[in-house]
């Protein structure tokens, strides 16, 4: 019900938003979104329940990033990002950043230049193809591993993953162990899938939809049990994981943040200074 009301909103939006344009567009799914998100989240205590400015200031927030992501950081990915930058021998260890579903490493471009100011080796790829199982990602993950810790003395390489970027980090473990990696950031990753994913398009679509078989078989595997420190990191405002709780992961260090929407996670600041300071040479800190 809550994703067939999206995809109607949605519809209704388009039809309205031609001669304003793109953004408009844009504007109007991430004014949905946060409407039918709304709805899922759980009741908060009283002193936790943000006022109208603020939740204003976290839509605009919102669609302003989407709008830069679309029409900018992911279009023009190839030339505002290097592809693998490599990190010093004494330095803090490699990073490979993935990201979410029908995005490119372009929406991760802030996290990206705050990984690589602080030292790091730091590696992205592209999930292709877009609509792919996502267990077929894990091999795509393993050989660019391999890549990047050919560029890097042998290091292993922690996982920085966005929505379903960690989904296919999870699917990666599974498969090939965790040989290869120090450390998995999950942000905003549906752990446990997404109400909105009824209306997603494709195989990893139908995948993160709460309740799948392929969700079940991959936790049923883990039973909270990692070869690696794992960190998921997720905000009690996301408006494209739902129910928001749905990120946070058992037997993982969770953070739960607050005043900050899907898309931004990746594009904020001060979340990418939290992300690196839980990065293997980091000081961790505190958590929610």
């Amino acid at each position: 019900m809550l994703a067939a009301a999206l995809v109607f909103i949605m519809v209704v939006v388009a039809g309205i938003a031609g001669p304003l344009g793109i953004p408009a567009l844009i504007a109007g799914i991430v004014a949905a979104s946060f409407v039918l998100a709304g709805l899922a989240a759980p009741p908060r205590p009283s002193p936790a329940r943000a006022g109208a400015a603020s939740r204003m200031r976290l839509w605009l927030g919102e669609i302003l990033v989407a709008c830069a992501i679309m029409l900018l950081f992911m279009p023009f990915e190839r030339w505002l990002m290097r592809r693998g930058v490599r990190g010093s021998p004494a330095g803090p260890g490699p990073v490979l950043l993935v990201h979410g579903y029908v995005n490119n490493a372009g929406a991760l471009f802030i996290l990206w230049r705050a990984i690589k100011a602080a030292g790091h080796g730091t590696y992205t790829l592209n999930l292709t193809p877009v609509y792919s199982d996502i267990d077929a990602y894990a091999d795509l993950l393993e050989r660019r591993l391999a890549e990047v810790q050919a560029c890097e003395n042998g290091r292993p390489v922690a996982l920085v993953c966005h929505s379903m970027g960690g989904l296919a980090a999870r699917a990666y473990l599974r498969k090939h162990g965790g040989k290869r990696v120090a450390r998995l950031i999950t942000l905003g990753t549906p752990h446990d899938g997404t109400a909105l994913a009824r209306a997603a398009m494709g195989e990893n679509g139908r995948q993160m939809r709460p309740g799948s078989a392929w969700l079940r078989a991959l936790a049923a595997h883990e039973q909270g049990v990692w070869p690696c420190p794992v960190t998921s990191i997720y905000s009690r405002d996301d408006n494209i994981v739902v129910p928001q709780l749905s990120a946070h992961l058992e037997g993982a260090r969770n953070i739960a943040l607050d005043g900050i929407g899907h898309v931004s996670l990746p594009m904020s600041a001060a979340v990418a200074r939290l992300v690196v300071t839980e990065l293997p040479s980091g000081r961790s800190a505190p958590a929610a």
